[in-house]
């Protein structure tokens, strides 16, 4: 059994590796031996989406691999910079209390923070998402990407860009600028700093985990940034994330972020 790791290309290819009894460089020349993007221009016959057949390539090369049972997972948020997540990392249900005090008392005056408080309570703020957010369970989490680059790579990827601003932050910040025509965005993108968190938790679709590092690493060798492949998440289902289950809390410097990935 193993911990599939993916908060760096050299990371997953060795985790990889290890997963399938072999060398970094053995799995990387398999990778390497295989041109995905012409073999689906040139043989249109093939049934399976590209995530499959790299799989079931390598497998084929490599042999199967030991079960991956737990991996880290990693969380994009925007928070204070002081915040170490001791409590762990909460469902949305349970951190919305904590999110709309930080945003109170984060206010730039104090007029907002009066504004701001007498939306202070369960589903208050006059938002249509944020109280489909806060009341129904599918969206309380908390999530994370198997692989962390991905949150390098948000808008290219089409996923929501976390560690500008969380969901619920934007929705406020929408909802006081319909209400009282102020955009509070810019305020709160410099009181609060992009962070990634990671924590350990089981794979509940390991076939799925097992694609995207591979897609993941098929990219790496190329050094290029991942694709849509690589994009495979958890769902916690409204549980929250224990301090314990918390491996690393990393915050990191907007150019980081939007620059360019080495």
């Amino acid at each position: 059994m193993f911990t599939l790791d993916c908060s760096t290309r050299s990371q997953a290819l060795l985790t990889l590796s290890t997963g399938f009894g072999c060398s970094v460089m053995e799995l990387k020349n398999v990778l390497l031996s295989l041109d995905i993007e012409q073999i689906y221009e040139t043989d249109h016959s093939i049934m399976v989406d590209s995530q499959q057949y790299l799989r079931e390539y390598v497998c084929t090369e490599l042999g199967s691999t030991g079960e991956f049972t737990t991996a880290y997972w990693f969380h994009g948020t925007r928070t204070l910079a002081d915040n170490t997540f001791e409590e762990g990392l909460l469902a949305l249900n349970q951190a919305e209390s904590l999110v709309m005090d930080m945003l109170v008392n984060l206010a730039p005056d104090a007029e907002v923070k009066e504004k701001l408080q007498a939306w202070n309570f369960h589903a208050g703020v006059p938002d249509k998402l944020f109280r489909l957010r806060t009341t129904n369970k599918m969206h309380w989490g908390p999530f994370g990407h198997l692989v962390r680059e991905i949150h390098l790579h948000t808008r290219k990827l089409w996923q929501h860009d976390y560690m500008r601003l969380p969901e619920l932050v934007e929705d406020v910040c929408n909802a006081y600028q319909k209400k009282h025509g102020q955009d509070l965005t810019g305020h709160y993108l410099k009181v609060l700093k992009p962070c990634i968190v990671c924590f350990r938790a089981d794979i509940d679709y390991e076939e799925g985990a097992l694609e995207a590092a591979l897609s993941y690493a098929y990219t790496s060798v190329r050094e290029l940034p991942p694709d849509s492949g690589a994009v495979f998440g958890i769902d916690r289902h409204g549980i929250s994330v224990s301090g314990d289950a918390i491996v690393n809390v990393e915050f990191t410097n907007s150019h980081e972020i939007y620059g360019k990935i080495s």
